[in-house]
């Protein structure tokens, strides 16, 4: 039985996780709609906010977006490439078109949009309350269970993997690029495996004398309800706003 209390994350502390889910998913999905840029630069001012509302420790943030925007830095550079329309930039036998990168930045900005959302609605949450509030939403059940159990026995794995790892420093294996150092990152992932696949028949052995019957019960006690009406009234105004500006200054 899971049990659910109060966490941290500024004034979004009491809205309901399922309402914090569904926001995210929400504006992904206006900005996957909207044409323009106008909506993910909307979009990324929604964000800032609610993260400033949730708290968010900004080093930590800055460093998961700083993580992000390296691969869209490649995208911004290649895409303008690949996308055929007026030349904007010519270098040697490359051209990069003004269409390709008005779509490079949008794709960007919609991405920093939905992360920086996530962080701030998301990240406050512990990991069984963003499997309920999945669970709340209708996620079919197999997967609320792969993902709280992926939580809980993740780490257990990792630990798993240093054992093996110390017991090859200790026999002083040295990884070097040759036949016998692949041979034995083989033997040390299917070892990890063999392992992984024991301590499962383990767990499921024990559950099943607890009486698991193929289902987790949920027991579910509210932080707090008392803002979950005026966040869904700012969100749904916010994605107004974002959805009618994407639309407003669509090229047409």
């Amino acid at each position: 039985m899971i049990v659910f209390e109060g966490d941290s994350g500024g004034v979004i502390a009491g809205v309901d996780p399922r309402l914090r889910l569904a926001a995210v998913l929400s504006l992904a999905v206006v900005l996957y709609a909207a044409p323009s840029l106008a909506a993910p630069v909307a979009a990324l001012g929604v964000a800032v906010a609610v993260a400033l509302a949730a708290r968010v420790p900004p080093s930590r943030t800055w460093r998961r977006l700083a993580a992000l925007n390296g691969f869209l830095l490649v995208l911004v550079v290649m895409v303008p490439l690949s996308t055929p329309g007026e030349p904007l930039a010519r270098w040697g036998g490359w051209t990069w078109s003004r269409e390709g990168a008005a779509r490079a930045l949008r794709i960007a900005a919609q991405a920093n949009a939905v992360m920086l959302s996530a962080f701030a609605l998301l990240a406050t949450l512990d990991p069984m309350r963003l499997g309920w509030a999945l669970a709340g939403l209708g996620a079919p059940p197999r997967l609320v269970q792969l993902f709280l159990f992926l939580v809980r026995y993740i780490e257990v794995i990792h630990q798993e993997y240093h054992r093996l790892d110390d017991a090859l420093r200790v026999r002083c294996f040295t990884p070097q690029c040759n036949v016998h150092t692949l041979k034995t990152l083989g033997y040390l992932v299917g070892q990890l495996l063999v392992r992984s696949v024991q301590r499962a028949e383990r767990v499921l052995a024990a559950m099943r004398c607890r009486g698991y019957d193929g289902r987790l019960h949920l027991l579910v006690v509210p932080g707090g309800q008392r803002g979950d009406a005026l966040f869904a009234a700012a969100w749904g105004t916010a994605l107004l706003l974002v959805g009618w500006l994407g639309w407003r200054w669509a090229t047409p």
